[in-house]
């Protein structure tokens, strides 16, 4: 009888062991999916910069943050300037955080429920930084969570 108990106990141990260990996992794979994110919506912006290097040098593209409004200029179907297509790209990179049609952010909100955050900083050297900040809930509580990217264009 005593070993049918100390087998049912070892048995329940290794259960919720596993079980642990599969709630942490799942943790760890939302935060991963973040952090890729975060990495994506970085790499997207500098791809921008890239292709526009006019826009880069007359610095549009210097301290910008997606929380600042950005009014589009429509210029898409009539040609754009290299300061109208950077405002379209920082645009079109706000969209990926707050989309106004409903769509799911690729990052989730803040905890005021605002978006997430992206900025374009800095102008040193011809090195730029670009910035993510979301916040998770782990364990009840909310963390800050940052991937940054410098770049030398």
């Amino acid at each position: 009888m005593i070993e049918v108990l100390v087998t049912l106990f070892v048995l329940s141990v290794g259960i919720l062991a596993g079980a642990a260990m599969q709630m942490k996992s799942l943790k760890n794979t939302q935060e991963s999916l973040f952090r890729s994110q975060a990495v994506n919506l970085a790499n997207t912006i500098v791809e921008s910069m890239r292709a526009n290097p006019e826009a880069v040098v007359l610095g549009y593209y210097d301290n910008i943050s997606t929380t600042n409004v950005f009014n589009s200029t429509g210029c898409l179907t009539t040609g754009c300037s290299p300061e109208n297509i950077a405002t379209e790209d920082i645009i079109q990179w706000q969209s990926l955080l707050a989309p106004a049609n409903g769509s799911i952010p690729v990052l989730p909100p803040m905890n005021n429920d605002e978006p997430a955050e992206a900025t374009i900083s800095g102008n040193t050297d011809g090195v730029r930084t670009v910035t993510v900040h979301w916040q998770v809930a782990i364990d009840g509580d909310v963390k800050d969570k940052t991937y940054s990217l410098d770049v030398r264009l």
